[in-house]
């Protein structure tokens, strides 16, 4: 089957087609990847509202980004706000690359094992008008993905910059990195960042990061893993439904369970993340349980 060419041609016509399961399963696949060159039309609705969702949610980050931060009072002796950052275990990077990577690929290409199982099952319509089904439907999963996430980040986005919860290390964003808790009177507040510009010069040191120091609740990596790795596991559990109802009683049955115990992989990689904001000192329990929900 992987030949090529000629080869290809010979080692179909020695296996006398490869019975009507292969030439099923053959039919099925080329028809799915010809298909990704000719969605139906009722995509249209679907793109539209992804263009949609993109336009929106640049129009929020470049209103976000002009706004200026609202002003949180920093109490110099709450021990919330003492607490150095780390280096981030999982970048924005990482998880925006899992979604592009893995949760996109699998929406795609999950439905092939679909396939195989439908065409046993019912013989209605073609090998080819099946194949496009599942592509429009799998890409139609995609793109709905794609605006969950957009609207995730627009919301999250619009929250932070109206909450202006301020993080874990703040007052080392405040006061310079080797802030010392002793040297602030017990008294004192900062009702600024230019308070904090002013207090840090003043021990001899610069302040740095306040205004992201500023967007703490909710956490953006907890909203943005815990919509994908739902909707990817949802969407597992879905596109494996069709095993519960085959062969429950043999292979059908462990391939079923295994299925679905798959589906719970997105949801842990997403509360790994969550823990990570956490472990780093980048939010506080209540940010990253906000961003969860």
């Amino acid at each position: 089957r992987f030949a090529i060419g000629e080869d290809s041609q010979e080692l179909l016509t020695q296996s006398g087609g490869g019975g009507g399961n292969s030439d099923e399963c053959d039919a099925l696949e080329s028809g799915r990847f010809r298909g990704l060159y000719r969605l139906p039309q009722g995509l249209l609705p679907d793109l539209i509202w992804l263009v949609i969702s993109l336009g929106c949610t640049m129009v929020v980050l470049v209103i976000v980004e002009g706004t200026k931060a609202r002003m949180v009072p920093f109490f110099a002796r709450d021990y919330r706000f003492w607490r150095p950052s780390q280096t981030e275990t999982v970048p924005s990077w990482v998880v925006w690359a899992t979604i592009a990577l893995v949760y996109i690929p699998v929406i795609l290409f999950l439905p092939c094992s679909r396939d195989a199982e439908v065409s046993e099952a019912s013989m209605v319509g073609s090998a080819e008008e099946r194949s496009k089904e599942n592509v429009a439907r799998s890409v139609r999963f995609a793109m709905w993905l794609l605006v969950a996430l957009l609207w995730t980040l627009s919301f999250t986005e619009v929250i932070k910059s109206i909450a202006s919860e301020l993080r874990p290390d703040f007052a080392y964003r405040c006061l310079g990195l080797d802030a010392q808790i002793s040297e602030v009177n017990a008294n004192e507040v900062f009702h600024s960042d230019e308070d904090c510009v002013a207090r840090a010069q003043a021990l001899g040191r610069s302040s740095f990061g306040l205004r992201d120091g500023r967007r703490s609740f909710p956490s953006g990596h907890s909203s943005i893993s815990a919509v994908s790795s739902v909707f990817v596991s949802l969407y597992i559990t879905f596109a494996s439904s069709i095993f519960s109802t085959e062969n429950i009683h043999g292979l059908g049955r462990w391939r079923s369970l295994l299925t679905q115990l798959s589906s719970l992989l997105p949801m842990f990689i997403a509360l790994g993340v969550v823990v990570s904001r956490l472990v780093d000192n980048r939010h506080h329990p209540a940010d990253v349980t906000a961003g969860f929900v």
